[in-house]
């Protein structure tokens, strides 16, 4: 893939010859969303907070917004910052779940 290319959904990009490229570049725009939705919802520890809360609102609000903010944002940037989006997610979900595994073992001693 050709991470200087952008991605479209525009059809002679889906059904020509490069056909390949733009479907993967598709599917990294929409992995790179999911990705985002998983590492926000694998960030947010407090189980018990209470509906008045503006700090439990105000999370629920960004874990809806930013993955279609990257899913918007992705389809007019080159392949290579998406995949540095993707790749960045990644990261985080598994430092949360290392950091989360941690403090469950801290608080069982």
């Amino acid at each position: 893939i050709n991470l200087g290319t952008i991605p479209s959904i525009k059809t002679e990009n889906l059904f020509g010859p490069e056909s390949t490229q733009y479907i993967a570049l598709i599917i990294l725009v929409l992995l790179s969303a999911v990705l985002t939705y998983v590492s926000l919802k694998s960030g947010s520890v407090s189980p018990n907070s209470s509906a008045k809360d503006p700090a439990a609102s105000m999370q629920k609000n960004m874990s809806l917004m930013m993955p279609l903010m990257t899913l918007f944002v992705s389809m007019s940037m080159p392949a290579g910052l998406i995949l540095y989006w993707t790749i960045g997610s990644i990261f985080t979900i598994f430092q949360q779940m290392l950091f989360t595994k941690s403090i469950f073992k801290r608080q069982e001693i």
